[in-house]
């Protein structure tokens, strides 16, 4: 059984001129996305986020993340860093406050090798004892894993899954495909491969990976809860035509970042999204213009949103009784049970 589920939903951390993390921002974001399909929520995935971020202000993003999906979603947090032992500092944090699991990358400045890569996964995995998905981002980490490096790597200590990244849905197929056969049987059972693409998520969870790691799932997440709805059910023509309409919103994030994207997206929605960290500024007036008729064009039948949210409240509520019944069996078992 997947642990992550078909969606997962990145969260931005929305702040205020004075850096400090609008609580509430996040909370009605992180509760919307659950509530409308995200079976997962990942928060600080974005690796490229992670230097403007003070410790206090990742600490108070995750506490916030994890009460809110307590029961409801799994929690994901990026834990990506430079050095190693800031990465297991990062981990050990994410557990204690409740994460299910972690997002794991090495960031550089300098070009890395196979062997420094490896290396990095290695040295965390064999000091940590928490699951942790393989984050192939080589435009946010500086490092574009080969399918061969990423089969190493998955068979590591506590490895449960890769978030994977690809130019086309065509070669998301060949990178999934190829790394599920190199690896063990009994390795690739258990290892859940998924991938972060707007363009082509949903054509790759048709085709048979585990999860679509939305990374504008937080501010959209009746469009990506809708179409991976609709793939559940085996709509996959109507699914297809949703996925298309987003094809817009990738080309914006591939120019702007999903930083300003989600930013503005959010700020379309209605929701207080506060400043971008400086020196980072907003989409200018054209840009915004763009996104807002991209957005106006995707319109999703009222049927499907509403199929879409009954089942994730089913979902929930199934998810709650499970919880419920650990903390009632003979022995009480802890958050992370379902996730190691």
């Amino acid at each position: 059984m997947s642990i992550l589920g078909p969606l997962t939903a990145s969260m931005p951390i929305p702040r205020d001129d004075s850096g400090r993390p609008l609580i509430s921002t996040l909370e009605n974001l992180t509760d919307t996305a659950i509530n409308a399909g995200a079976t997962s929520v990942c928060v600080l995935g974005n690796a490229a986020e992670a230097p403007y971020l003070p410790r206090s202000v990742r600490r108070r993003a995750i506490k916030t993340v994890t009460e809110v999906s307590k029961n409801r979603a799994v929690v994901l947090v990026g834990a990506s860093a430079v050095a190693g032992v800031d990465a297991i500092a990062n981990i050990d944090e994410a557990i204690q406050h409740g994460a299910d699991g972690v997002l794991l990358q090495p960031l550089s400045h300098y070009p890395l090798n196979s062997q420094e890569a490896l290396g990095f996964f290695s040295d965390v995995s064999n000091i940590i004892d928490a699951p942790i998905w393989i984050d192939n981002s080589p435009s946010l980490g500086g490092y574009r894993m080969s399918v061969s490096e990423v089969t190493r790597i998955a068979q590591f200590k506590g490895i449960r899954g890769i978030r994977d990244s690809a130019a086309t849905a065509s070669d998301a197929r060949q990178r999934w495909t190829k790394a599920l056969n190199e690896l063990p049987s009994r390795a690739s059972l258990r290892r859940e491969y998924g991938f972060a693409g707007t363009s082509y998520g949903g054509q790759a969870l048709i085709e048979g990976a585990a999860t679509w790691h939305a990374t504008l799932g937080g501010v959209l997440p009746e469009h990506f809860g809708a179409i991976t709805y609709l793939i559940t059910q085996g709509r996959n023509q109507e699914a297809k035509s949703l996925q298309r309409n987003l094809t817009p919103l990738a080309i914006l994030e591939e120019k702007y970042g999903s930083m300003r994207l989600s930013h503005a997206i959010g700020f379309l929605q209605g929701h207080d999204m506060g400043v971008l960290p400086k020196p980072l500024l907003p989409l200018s007036r054209a840009a915004s213009e763009l996104l807002r008729v991209s957005l106006n064009s995707f319109v999703i039948a009222e049927d499907v949103l509403e199929a879409t949210r009954t089942a994730a409240s089913e979902r929930i509520s199934q998810r709650e009784q499970r919880e419920q019944e650990l903390l009632n069996g003979p022995s009480v078992a802890g958050r992370h049970s379902n996730a190691r």
